[in-house]
């Protein structure tokens, strides 16, 4: 008995020996079970997800389209031009409907996603103010909120590379882009200038963008210089806090209230829409006071003749891509004054 339990603890002894041995033992059958073991380990640690960062768009913001374009159309325009595109959303008007297909047409705008910041610029210099179907597109990089942001912050006369832009205004009808970067680029360099169009006709006003020392030169100069018969306007932009020069009083100023404006269109964009029905003595756009963002609506002040004609000309024009609605601004309303009584009333009220 003795003998036989001697013989049973050596064979525990030794299949301990043996399983310790394989764990560890430096053959390479052992150094494959460790490397098993520590896969698994590492495994379980990788498995953890990793947060995936979302990649970077590069958005082209495609402005002042004709109504009846596609999302087909501005492929093959951006194709023709060897840029890519990876998406265009193209906002539609549900109340504007195509005659030949049923379906609603653009609203006018769109954002065009590309491969890289150079396909940007290359589509900024290939389509910015070039014609289609007799309108100048607008076509810049489309910006973060954070940069808009800071832009709206920034001085308006500003562009954010340092350029100064300049409101050029009582333009002849007949002028062209040619025209009046001729009569401009005597003094320096014309970066950038825009016609603003209303069925496909110029307003009457534009905005060019120049080197700042060129700009101010062409300001000083050509402010009621003549161009085509008629004396120029050329000033910039007021900067923020700042009040137009104070007018005489005019008799039967009139306010009006314009609403559904874009969150792009400037203060200089909407007094130089109404000053072509007569002289605008006030233009605000409220803000919001947490954001400093324009809140899509403001109030043009002008005499009563002139603004009554406004009104009627541009309720449901076209600017920046959305139908403005122009009416006759209303004065907050007071509450009604407290029922008035006199001694008898209040005899009546003692005794009843």
């Amino acid at each position: 008995m003795k003998i036989f339990q001697t013989t049973l603890i050596a064979l525990v002894a030794a299949a301990a020996t043996v399983t310790t041995t394989s764990a560890f033992s430096m053959t390479p059958a052992g150094r494959c079970a460790v490397s098993l073991m520590m896969s698994d380990e590492a495994a379980a640690v990788d498995s953890t997800p990793a947060e995936v960062e979302e990649p970077q768009k590069h958005t082209v913001y495609v402005g002042n389209l004709p109504f009846s374009s596609t999302r087909d159309q501005i492929s093959d325009l951006f194709a023709d031009k060897g840029i890519s595109t990876l998406n265009i959303a193209m906002p539609m008007n549900p109340n504007m409907i195509d005659d030949e297909t049923g379906m609603p047409k653009s609203k006018g705008f769109c954002f065009v996603d590309v491969e890289s910041e150079d396909m940007i610029a290359a589509a900024v210099e290939a389509f910015n103010e070039m014609s289609l179907e007799g309108r100048n597109l607008r076509v810049n990089k489309l910006l973060p909120k954070e940069e808009v942001q800071q832009q709206n912050r920034r001085d308006k006369s500003y562009t954010p590379d340092g350029q100064k832009k300049m409101y050029v205004g009582n333009l002849s009808f007949d002028a062209t882009q040619d025209d009046i970067k001729t009569c401009f680029e005597k003094y320096g360099e014309v970066k950038d200038l825009y016609i603003p169009m209303r069925d496909d006709k110029p307003r009457g006003f534009c905005f060019i963008t120049m080197e700042t020392e060129n700009a101010d030169k062409a300001m000083a100069e050509l402010n009621g210089a003549d161009l085509m018969g008629r004396p120029l306007v050329v000033n910039e932009p007021l900067k923020k806090g700042e009040s137009p020069p104070p007018r005489p009083p005019r008799a039967k100023q009139f306010k009006l209230y314009v609403g559904n404006l874009s969150f792009y269109t400037t203060q200089e964009t909407l007094q130089g829409v109404f000053e072509e029905f007569g002289d605008v003595y006030d233009c605000y756009l409220p803000t919001d006071p947490n954001t400093d963002q324009p809140r899509g609506f403001g109030f043009i002040t002008m005499e009563q003749a002139d603004g009554e004609v406004a009104m009627a000309e541009l309720d449901g024009l076209e600017l920046d891509g959305r139908f403005i609605r122009v009416n006759e601004a209303q004065g907050k309303r007071r509450p009604s004054p407290p029922p008035q009584y006199d001694d008898d009333d209040d005899d009546d009220v003692e005794d009843w």
